[in-house]
Formats: structure tokens, sequence, C-alpha cells
């Protein structure tokens, strides 16, 4: 299975962050649990070790053409205006897999 991916995207302030977690590869029932963090980037690029900001996820199930997949979302009100990764972590029998830290804006 390839690892799933999470577009980049920017939100202004105080509005939800939403992104849809697809999968490109693999099947979506194998995956028995998922949890996402949001880290604050620092001015190298590295996200921050400490500071995670949990995140919901929710499924939602295949429309027409489109597969199932989830949401995950986090209110941005309380965030500092700047960068941040977002990675997700997918539990598949006793492995789990990171996604790469998709880069979220916070703007004004």
């Amino acid at each position: 299975m390839r690892n799933p991916v999470i577009p980049p995207a920017e939100f202004r302030k105080p509005e939800t962050i939403r992104i849809v977690l697809d999968l490109p590869t693999g099947n979506v029932n194998d995956i028995t649990a998922i949890d996402a963090k949001l880290r604050k980037a620092l001015p190298d690029g590295s996200l921050t070790a400490t500071g995670e900001i949990n995140c919901t996820v929710s499924p939602f199930a295949a429309v027409g053409d489109e597969p199932p997949g989830w949401s995950i979302s986090t209110a941005s009100a309380s965030l500092e205006i700047g960068s941040y990764g977002l990675i997700a972590f997918l539990t598949i029998g006793a492995d789990t897999i990171a996604t790469d830290a998709a880069p979220i804006r916070i703007i004004e």
C-alpha cells in the first residue's frame, strides 16, 4: 500500500480546518484506526515535537465514483498565524503508517 496523501491547504482564522484523507492504494477496510495531529512548523521547515494538536477523524462512505475516505478536522481559532504540518497515523493490523506532513497555513 502506498502512503495516503493529504493535500496542502490554507485556512483563515477562525475557520475550521477540514482535510480529506485519500488512500491511493489498498483496502480501506484494512485500516483499523486513524489518528491525526497538527504540529507547528519551525523556521527551518521541521515540525515541533511538542505541543501537538489532536484532530478529529471521521469516516465517510463512497459516493458514486468517489471512494470512501476520512475527514480530518480541528479548530483554527486558538492557533497562531503561521505554518503547520498535518500528519495522519493509520493502523493496519499491528503496523502504523504515518503520512508525510501536509503543509497547512493559517492566515488572518
